[in-house]
Parts: C-alpha cells; sequence; structure tokens
C-alpha cells in the first residue's frame, strides 16, 4: 500500500511542558496525570479551531492549522485554561511555511523551525516567527515584541523570533534569552571545542568534579535595611544601604542588584526565592536598625537561596560615634563570605556628625530627577558635612558631584556649541575640579584605589566639554585604577565614558573594541542595566557608520557591497536597540525605554520607514511618556515627536510638542534647552506663518543667548537664516549672495567637525529647499535631487522595498516636486 504524501502551507505549533523531566524524576504519578490533564483540555479546543494534532514527543505535542490566525488563537485559549493548573506550565512556539504531511505525520525544515521556536517563549506565554508576525502585524489585536535572531541547530535560514505581548500574556526573560543566544552564537567554536576535550577528557573530568558553585561570579541583593525606629531616622537605613550596594560592588568579581532595581519590586512582601527570581541574584541580604537614644542596634542576615540555608547572621549594638564603621562593618562581614579582598575599605571614616549629613545629602542626591531644588538642598547637606569632617573622601567627591550636576548644562554641550564662560562659572568649574583632585589626594593617601579610580573619572568629566584630550588621560588613568582595585563596576562607567567621547571623533573602530570589552564585563557579572546600556550603545554606533556610509560614498561608487553594508549596519543598530528596549522593559529601566525608542525612531527615518516610526512614537513613546512625565529623559519623547511631525510637514503637530518640551524645560531650569526649544518654535511658528510670534521668540533666544555667554554656530545660522525668510515672505529684498556666504561659513565650520558634512546636501532637505526658497537657484534643487536619487539607488541596491512615491518626508517631496517643475518641462 503506497503512503500519502501532501505538501502545502500550514501554521505549526509545538507546546512544551516547562520542567517536566523534573517534576517526572520527583512525582512520576503527578507527571503522568499531568499529561492525561493536558489531553482533556487541549482536545475541545483544537477541535474548536480546526487543528490537528501529529505527534506527542513525551510532554510535547506537535500541531498543524490551515491559518496563523487559528493557530494563535487555540494557543491563547490553551495558555488561558492551563494558566491555573498547578505544574501544566506551557510554552508554545508558533511558525508557518510549507510542509509534508505523510500518513499522518507532517515533515519538513519549518517543522524544525517551529520546535526551535518554542524555547524562546515565556512559561504562558507564546513565541512567534518572523513569517507570523508579518501575517498579524496588520491585525489590530495583537501585539508583539522583537526576541532575538538565533542561529537555530539544523537551521539555515535567518529567523527572527518575536512573542505576543498583548492579551495579558507574559514576556519572556531577557536574561534567558541572552544566555540562549550566547549558545547559539558559540556552537561551532563549541564543535571544535568539543574536540579538544575529547583530548583531554580524563583531566577535564576531574577539573569539572572538583568545581564549586562559588567558582561563578557570585550574585547578591542587598535589599535596604529596615529602620525599626523613628520615621525621621530613615536616612540612616538608606545611607547606609546605598553605601553598602555601592562599596560591594566595586570589591572585585561579584554583581550586586543596584539599589534602583530593588527598588523596583515590593521586597517587603516578597519571599527571598521570588526576590531572587526577580532580580536574578542568589544571595539574598537583608538587616534592620534601630536608633534608641545613643545606641544603634542592627541585625543582618546573609541566605543562600540556592542551598536554602543562612550562610551568614550576625548582631550588634554600636554607640552614636561608631555610626561610621556600621557600614564597614557590614562590608567586611559580607565580603568575607565570599574571600573578596576588602582591600578598598574606606579607612577616612568621618565624624559621626559629618557622617550624619553625609548620609542625609546622599538620600536627597539620589532623589534627583532634573528638580534642582533637590540637589540645592543636597549641596547644603553635604556642605555640613565637610566643615565638620573635610577629610571624609566619600563628602568630597559626592560635594563635586552635586556640584557639578546643579551647573551640568552651563557647561555640557556638543562640538557645535562654545559657551563663553564667565570669571564666576570659571572659578566655579576650577572649585569642582579641586574638590575632586582633593578627593584624590585623601584616597591617595589611605591608598584606596577604588575612591582614587572614581575621584580621576569626575575630573575627566569636568574637562568633558572643553577638552578631548585631558578627558581621555584622566579617563584612562581611572580605568588603570578600576583595574588594579578589581573594580568591574568602575571599569563599566569608565569604558562607557570613553566610547562615547571617541564615537565624537568618528573612530569607529576604536568604540567597536572599548565596547566589546564593556560587553564581557557586563555579562561576566550579569549586571542587566550595563548589557541594556551597552546594547544602546551599540545601536547606536551602528546607526552612525550607517550614516557615515550613506553621506561619504559618492553616488558612483555605489555598489551592492556598500549597500549591503549599510543596511547590515541599519538592521544591526535595530537588533540592539530592540534588546536594549526588551531589556529595559523587563527591569524598568525608564531612561534606558526613552534612548532605546530614540535609537529605533532615528534608523526607520534613515530607512525612509515614518510609518514604523510613527506607530512606535504612538504607541510604545506615547504610553512611556505619559506614565514618566517626572522624568528628564521625557524630553526625549517629545522633541523626537516634534522631529517626527515637522519631517511629515504636521508643523501644528510639532508645534503643540514644542510648547510642550519649553515648558518641560522651564520647570526643569535647564537654560540652555530652553535657548535650543524656543529657537525650534519659532522656525515652526515661520512655517504656520506666524510670523509675529516667530519674531518674538527670535528675540528672546538672542536675549537668553546674550544673557547666557552662549555662542554657537548653529543657533547663529539658523537665526540669521530664519530672519531671511521672515523677510521673504514679507516681500522684503533679500541679498542673495550673503545668504551664500552665511551658508559656506556655516558649512566650513561643520567640515572641521566632522567628515559627514561635504557639501549643501549633507545640511539636509529642509536646509537645502529653505536656501533655494531664498536664492532661487535651480542649481540648489538638483543637488538635492541628486541627492535623493543617491539614497533611492543605495535603498534599492540593499532591496529594501519601501515605495519612494508616498514617502512621507515633507522637504524630500517638495524638492522632487520643484525639480519636476523646472527640468522636466
Amino acid at each position: 500500500m503506497s503512503s500519502m504524501k501532501n505538501r502545502k502551507l500550514a501554521a505549526i505549533m509545538f507546546t512544551d511542558i516547562a520542567d517536566y523531566t523534573s517534576l517526572s524524576a520527583k512525582n512520576e504519578t503527578r507527571a503522568l496525570d499531568l499529561l492525561d490533564t493536558q489531553r482533556e483540555i487541549i482536545s475541545p479546543i483544537l477541535l474548536k479551531y480546526n487543528g490537528i494534532l501529529h505527534k506527542e514527543i513525551g510532554d510535547g505535542l506537535l500541531f498543524t492549522f490551515k491559518t496563523v490566525t487559528e493557530a494563535l488563537k487555540c494557543a491563547l485559549e490553551i495558555q488561558n485554561r492551563t494558566k491555573k493548573i498547578k505544574d501544566l506550565n506551557l510554552r508554545i512556539g508558533v511558525h508557518e511555511g510549507e510542509v509534508t504531511f505523510k500518513d499522518g505525520d507532517v515533515l519538513g525544515d519549518d517543522v524544525n523551525i517551529a520546535s526551535r521556536i518554542e524555547p524562546y517563549s515565556a512559561i504562558g506565554g507564546i513565541a512567534i516567527s518572523g513569517k507570523v508576525q508579518q501575517d498579524i502585524s496588520s491585525i489590530p489585536e495583537y501585539e508583539t515584541k522583537f526576541i532575538a535572531k538565533p542561529n537555530l541547530k539544523g537551521v539555515i535560514q535567518e529567523v527572527k523570533i518575536y512573542c505576543i505581548s498583548s492579551h495579558g500574556l507574559p514576556l519572556p526573560k531577557m536574561r534567558t534569552i541572552n544566555a540562549k543566544l550566547d549558545r547559539s552564537k558559540n556552537k561551532n567554536s563549541q564543535l571544535k571545542f568539543i574536540i579538544g576535550v575529547c583530548l583531554l577528557s580524563v583531566v577535564s573530568l576531574v577539573g569539572y568534579l572538583v568545581l564549586s558553585k562559588e567558582d561563578k561570579v557570585p550574585s547578591i541583593a542587598i535589599i535596604p535595611i529596615e529602620n525599626k525606629g523613628n520615621k525621621e531616622d530613615d536616612f540612616y537605613s538608606y545611607g547606609i544601604s546605598s553605601d553598602l550596594i555601592s562599596d560591594v560592588a566595586g570589591s572585585g568579581e561579584i554583581r550586586v542588584a543596584s539599589l534602583k532595581d530593588i527598588e523596583k519590586i515590593d521586597y517587603l512582601n516578597l519571599s527571598n526565592k521570588e526576590i531572587s527570581d526577580e532580580l536574578f541574584v542568589r544571595y539574598i541580604s537583608q538587616g534592620s536598625l534601630w536608633k534608641n537614644d545613643s545606641l544603634f542596634q542592627l541585625s543582618i542576615e546573609l541566605y543562600d537561596t540556592e542551598d536554602e540555608k543562612i550562610l551568614w547572621s550576625e548582631r550588634w549594638i554600636n554607640n552614636w560615634n561608631e555610626l561610621p564603621q556600621i557600614k564597614n562593618n557590614l562590608q567586611t562581614g559580607i565580603l568575607k563570605q565570599f574571600s573578596l579582598s576588602n582591600e578598598n575599605l574606606n579607612k577616612s571614616v568621618a565624624s559621626p556628625e559629618a557622617y550624619e549629613y553625609y548620609l542625609k545629602a546622599q538620600q536627597q542626591y539620589d532623589k534627583f530627577l532634573g528638580v534642582y531644588e533637590e540637589l540645592e538642598i543636597a549641596k547644603q547637606l553635604i556642605l555640613k558635612s565637610i566643615s565638620l569632617d573635610s577629610n571624609f573622601i566619600e563628602s568630597q567627591i559626592l560635594h563635586g558631584k552635586i556640584l557639578w550636576n546643579m551647573n551640568y548644562n552651563k557647561f555640557a554641550g556638543y562640538k557645535r556649541t562654545t559657551v563663553i564662560l564667565t570669571n564666576e562659572e570659571i572659578n566655579l568649574i576650577n572649585e569642582i575640579r579641586n574638590i575632586f583632585q582633593s578627593a584624590y589626594d585623601l584616597s591617595e593617601k589611605f591608598n584606596n584605589k577604588r575612591l582614587m579610580s572614581i575621584s580621576k573619572r569626575w575630573l575627566g568629566n569636568t574637562y568633558s566639554p572643553f577638552d578631548n584630550e585631558k578627558t581621555m588621560i584622566f579617563w584612562q588613568e581611572a580605568l588603570n585604577l578600576a583595574l588594579e582595585a578589581d573594580d568591574l563596576q568602575a571599569q563599566i562607567h569608565v569604558l562607557g565614558n570613553m566610547s562615547n567621547k571617541i564615537e565624537e571623533e568618528e573612530k569607529f573602530n576604536e568604540v567597536k573594541i572599548i565596547l566589546d570589552k564593556k560587553l564581557n564585563i557586563s555579562k561576566k557579572i550579569n549586571d542587566l542595566q550595563a548589557l541594556t546600556r551597552t546594547y544602546l550603545n551599540f545601536g547606536d554606533l551602528h546607526y552612525k557608520i550607517a550614516k557615515n556610509i550613506k553621506y561619504t560614498t559618492k553616488y558612483k561608487d555605489l555598489n551592492k557591497n556598500i549597500a549591503a553594508d549599510w543596511i547590515e549596519n541599519l538592521n544591526t543598530s535595530i537588533e540592539y536597540s530592540l534588546r536594549a528596549l526588551n531589556l529595559a522593559e523587563e527591569r524598568n529601566y525608564i531612561s534606558d525605554q526613552f534612548y532605546a525608542i530614540r535609537n529605533l525612531i532615528n534608523v526607520y527615518m534613515e530607512k525612509s520607514d515614518y510609518e514604523k516610526a510613527t506607530k512606535l512614537m504612538n504607541s510604545k513613546g506615547s504610553q512611556l511618556y505619559m506614565k514618566n512625565k517626572k522624568y528628564f529623559s521625557a524630553s526625549r519623547y517629545l522633541s523626537d515627536q516634534a522631529l517626527l511631525s515637522s519631517s511629515k510637514g504636521d508643523f501644528k503637530s510639532a508645534f503643540e510638542y514644542e510648547n510642550k518640551l519649553y515648558d518641560f524645560y522651564k520647570n526643569s531650569k535647564d537654560k540652555q534647552s530652553q535657548i535650543f526649544t524656543l529657537l525650534r518654535l519659532a522656525v515652526t511658528s515661520t512655517h504656520l506663518n506666524k510670523l509675529k510670534n516667530a519674531k518674538q521668540y527670535i528675540k528672546e533666544v538672542q536675549l537668553r543667548a546674550s544673557e547666557r555667554g552662549l555662542q554657537n554656530e548653529w543657533l547663529y545660522y539658523r537665526i540669521k537664516m530664519l530672519n531671511y525668510k521672515i523677510a521673504k515672505i514679507e516681500g522684503k529684498t533679500i541679498n542673495k549672495a550673503d545668504v551664500i556666504k552665511e551658508v559656506d561659513t556655516y558649512l566650513a565650520y561643520l567640515k572641521t567637525q566632522s567628515k559627514l558634512y561635504t557639501d549643501y546636501t549633507s545640511l539636509g532637505h529642509l536646509a537645502i529647499y529653505d536656501i533655494y526658497t531664498l536664492t532661487e537657484d535651480p542649481e540648489l534643487i538638483k543637488q538635492g535631487y541628486n541627492s535623493i536619487k543617491k539614497y533611492e539607488k543605495l535603498a534599492s541596491l540593499a532591496d529594501i522595498k519601501e515605495d519612494f512615491v508616498n514617502n512621507k518626508d515633507y522637504y524630500r517631496n517638495l524638492i522632487i516636486e520643484e525639480y519636476n517643475k523646472l527640468f522636466k518641462k
């Protein structure tokens, strides 16, 4: 009897019970009963959605459906029905592809893909392939999130994996995904490694048997010490906990959950195991502090969640004059359990009065979210601490940090910005530098390499807006000291600073090397926030590399290889930015979510995908902003929305966002950003033909820039061009030669700052069109048009299937229309 074969397109679904093998080993009867329960629940649901069960592979099931929507509806109902049943923890993966149906079985590469996708699902969730995601992208009820683009075992083709993020489904934890990605990326090297291991099998086995869990980098959450005393004494427990977390984190190969991460969870109402799962740590430190008159009663407990036992506990009673020793005692006790060096213990112990004011200032400083009044309070408290003990290093460092953050917007800026500092501001900068230098000298006196490194890093920060060479010297010294101190957290901070500074100089290969080091350290100690920010750094880097390719390659030199390099960098930027966004969402890193969205918006606009950019801004961007308006990073959402609206010619919306942005900066007292936003309002008012308003905004910009001593080439150029434009609209005569002279001067300046600026077209479509309207020089439209055709050729060579006729770039379309009028009569 011949077998029946039939090949056709189908939706393929795999399900699997998480931890079933472990359950089966512990309770085989319960495990077998669970399989029966699974069949009873799934059978009627499968019938309802016309699904076919082809295989039962242990606890795993293989199904096919005629359509993707039927498969997903079935998967959703299965998860909804099983989520409350103990131990029936299902993962589901769905893919679509051509399969062969043979004798009741289903075969083909796409079946293998579906089986490889399923492990990327969260327990209770649904993982899908890029093909399925495309199929449902137009169905409003489904929301998806990009997970990864792994090298799947036995799969040659590229597969992108997403998950369903709507319908209340859980999302996979990015630490688990990253572990899978690391394994998939290393599978070829692992194969070679296995061959080598076979030659040394006996040695390797012995080595493996003697390895203990403690050989891994230990991970700990130091839960804020609970204040058992009066409410006004909270600052003791907060400040001591904050310092303890920072100091233990800087003590070598140990990963310490950040205070911000800890404060995001309801740790008072969670068990140690639940805290461990939330923060991805093994050890939990918890304690309490009670101040009673001049005595401090303190208890501490270190719990091992893996071995389920108390590793260490201790109680102290300290007198008031021993207050500065409390943190040192805790730090010594914790580090001792992990055989870590305590050589960076701060020996410049402050007087109890000075330490108390320091703790109050630290708590106040940590409240800072762009509200400068909080920093003023912190400043007064730390000055009081220093007046009581000028040799206390941490007070000196915190003093410098407070002053720098209070005045950051006076000093910091981009290459295009030159601030003429007043004598008062020069004196202030020197004062801040002297504070950090004094902190360094004291740290050196006590041979505290960790605090020496921190002082050098902040010294570098104070030079960063003004002198790249000095900045890098200080940061390199800070890195060397961090390496000597084995302070991995400090190494991460300094490498991040260095990568940003070198990226400004467009030394992209050097940036990659530094970011690779930062990434390796972040992974080594599994620092999820550092990992998130490193992914953001990589995303931004690849976006800038792509822009560099586009602007510096001449039309005649464009080819498939260059286009492939360009699109690969853009896609890599998207991949890293999505990884960062997923991690930031999972861990609730607000600022990093705003940064990731901005990265993605930039790339989508570079690819002329305004639809995706708008959709992202109006969904994730809008939701994030509405929940977190108080965060300083929320300003990026308003700025990006205004820019996106302008690029589409929606100046009314742009004006509304710019007004909100100005109010935001006004409340934050960020004067420099206020000036730039007022200029944006002037530009948009001109587009809306509100010339009276535009003139008033320009007048306000000039007044404030003069008061501020701000000389900014971009600011000066934009004001000049705006005045020309307003005069033109009002029917006044414009000297075209003066316009060209201004543009040439500005372009010459830009060329000294970046190799991206080559000619008028590198100023952008808006600038080209504005200069044309002022000079009426057809050659400018031709240049702009040729620039557009260059991009279209690049996109075509890169196989971007964009509909350029419906491209929503407002100024691009104006240039094309004008070109057609002038040259295609």
